[in-house]
């Protein structure tokens, strides 16, 4: 007889990249819990900004920035790992706000806004 549902979760131990997620969804949530939060994203908007014609694409926003480059420099790699890690990692997707059908973010965007 098949089992309708499991009852209990089996022991999985934390692997080593559960752990460092862990680290950068700290990270950010000290970061976003600062009284200048608003005040830093205001100033990466505006440089975002310059020198936008205001149509097309939205891009990214200025959170999506931030965030990125924080995961970037954390673990210190290249724009094209940053670029997988924003379509392949969950809890990097959720942090970023990507919907389920985004297919994440292109290496030279991300070096692009990050610069």
């Amino acid at each position: 007889m098949r089992i309708r549902t499991q009852k209990q979760l089996y022991f999985k131990p934390q692997s080593q990249e559960n752990r460092k997620n862990d680290k950068i969804k700290t990270m950010i949530n000290i970061l976003m819990s600062l009284p200048e939060y608003e005040e830093i994203l205001g100033k990466i908007c505006r440089d975002l900004s310059t020198g936008t014609k205001g149509s097309g694409r939205k891009g990214m926003t200025a959170e999506q920035v931030l965030i990125c480059f924080i995961v970037r420099d954390m673990n210190q790699i290249s724009y094209r790992k940053l670029e997988y890690l924003t379509s392949d990692s969950n809890m990097l997707r959720e942090i970023l706000n990507l919907g389920f059908c985004h297919k994440g973010f292109d290496y030279k965007t991300l070096q692009k806004n990050i610069k």
